[in-house]
């Protein structure tokens, strides 16, 4: 009764390891309301969407707030449409809650899934 058997303990290990999942929010949400907002075209819309499943294959989940990752999404989209998003009376992701230099560095992590994106 009091003997423990090595083999068994680490199977179990590896077995929680394996099927260890992170729940988090998705940022999906937050984009479509933040494109409904901008009153952004469809084209738009669905390469921001596209950015955001490409985030899904990192850990910008669990570092980031899911409204940093979908004002990302929004910029990248933009940038690689080449189309304006306001900056009056103040940038869009300000008038947001965002602030550039995080959208930019979470764009950058979700750029190297994209070839067509260029800085």
């Amino acid at each position: 009764m009091g003997r423990i058997q090595r083999t068994g303990c680490a199977g179990g290990t590896r077995r929680y390891r394996d099927t260890l999942l992170i729940q988090c929010e998705h940022s999906h949400k937050y984009a479509l309301q933040y494109l409904n907002s901008l009153k952004c075209s469809r084209t738009l819309t669905q390469r921001a969407w596209s950015y955001l499943n490409d985030s899904l294959r990192t850990t910008l989940c669990c570092e980031y707030r899911p409204q940093q990752i979908a004002t990302a999404s929004i910029f990248l989209a933009a940038r690689t449409l080449g189309v304006k998003l306001p900056k009056v009376p103040k940038p869009w992701w300000e008038a947001i809650g965002a602030d550039a230099e995080g959208m930019q560095r979470i764009a950058g992590r979700i750029a190297p899934w994209k070839e067509e994106v260029l800085y």
